[in-house]
């Protein structure tokens, strides 16, 4: 599944028959209009959800993932400007 994610949204997940909602606020990331960037965003659960470019099969060769899990790759001035707000 894919969600495009925008500023203090919510996203809804499907497992099985039961639907949950998950709230997500902005914390940081690269600015365009589309939002479509690299982002991080803080969930009502305790939780972070990051968004960004899926790394590709070569350049994941070496990480072992669980079921449905992926990897994204973030510039560093994200995570220097999400930390900087998180302080």
């Amino acid at each position: 599944m894919e969600y495009y994610l925008t500023q203090n949204s919510q996203a809804d997940i499907v497992v099985g028959m039961e639907v949950f909602t998950m709230k997500l606020e902005y914390v940081g990331g690269v600015n365009c209009a589309d939002r479509t960037c690299p982002s991080v965003y803080r969930t009502d659960r305790g939780t972070f959800v990051v968004q960004g470019p899926r790394l590709s099969n070569e350049d994941s060769a070496s990480l072992v993932f669980g079921t449905g899990e992926v990897a994204v790759e973030l510039p560093e001035e994200v995570l220097r400007e999400v930390l900087r707000k998180l302080r």
